[in-house]
């Protein structure tokens, strides 16, 4: 199991410094056809960055920067440091790190992620790149491609359905959208369809957690209760979050409202209102 998170509009507009869709090709192969490397363990992720600070910004255990055409920092953690490589050595440098990890943790050394080693990973670091903050997450037409996000990051058959008349394959994103490429002319048919294509839809900021059936410890089918409540959702500018028990997992890692375990669609109603209200 690989865990990469890459820009995914790269290659598509001019936010970048560079395309790294070659990179990452390139990265995966190497990974699989590496034996050491099946001992990472599966919370493990890299991040490829093509320069517009939108996947490097979070969390992640070796990251890839760009920082020109030909040119980019691999990162360890959050430190900020690393090295600065060319794009064809990018790989063998997150190879090499990779493996340490793996050698370490393999030795008995207690860690889930390059932050929690004792010692830092790999050799000294000689740059410390200046990290662009995160753009705007894209939504709807980015020229000639779309993008769209999935209420509650579950694509239903009828998303299938259109998405299949359209494209062959999308770009799955870390905040529950999809890349489509060539598709901004069929937007409103995605849209149709329950596709969220604009930034004033409600499921921009409405989110549950698993809920009934698929936890048993959840009071109520959470996701039943946020389609009632997306048409009915009052403005406001927390995310809103549905969750059916005290564990509330999924919660946004920003303030947000929380809406735990209501009764009824009339209760979690009031519970916004409240909340959304204290924050004013």
């Amino acid at each position: 199991m690989r865990n990469v998170v890459a820009s995914p509009l790269s290659g598509l507009d001019a936010g970048g410094r560079c395309d790294v869709r070659p990179l990452v090709a390139r990265f995966d192969d190497a990974v699989c056809a590496d034996p050491e490397l099946s001992h990472l363990g599966g919370r493990f992720l890299f991040a490829i960055d093509d320069g517009r600070g939108d996947v490097i910004n979070g969390a992640f255990d070796l990251g890839f920067l760009a920082t020109g055409p030909d040119l980019g920092v691999v990162l360890a953690g959050s430190s900020g440091h690393g090295w600065e490589v060319s794009l064809g050595t990018a790989v063998p440098m997150l190879l090499t790190l990779a493996r340490e990890f793996a050698s370490r943790t393999g030795r008995g050394e207690s860690a889930w992620h390059v932050d929690e080693l004792e010692n830092p990973l790999g050799p000294a670091p000689t740059a410390r790149p200046e990290v662009p903050a995160p753009p705007r997450t894209p939504l709807g037409a980015v020229g000639r491609h779309a993008v769209v996000a999935v209420p509650l990051g579950l694509l239903r058959r009828e998303h299938v359905d259109a998405l299949a008349q359209v494209a062959d394959r999308v770009r799955v994103t870390p905040w529950r959208s999809l890349v489509i490429e060539d598709a901004a002319a069929a937007l409103p048919g995605l849209e149709a369809v329950g596709l969220v294509t604009h930034s004033g839809s409600p499921w921009n900021r409405l989110h549950a957690c698993t809920g009934l059936p698929g936890c048993d410890r959840s009071a109520l089918d959470t996701r039943a209760l946020a389609r009632q409540l997306a048409p009915l959702l009052p403005a406001g500018r927390l995310p809103v979050h549905v969750s059916g028990c005290a564990r509330r997992c999924g919660t946004p890692a920003t303030a947000y409202v929380d809406v735990l375990a209501p009764t009824s669609t009339g209760e979690a109603l009031s519970t916004i209102r409240e909340q959304e209200a204290s924050w004013t």
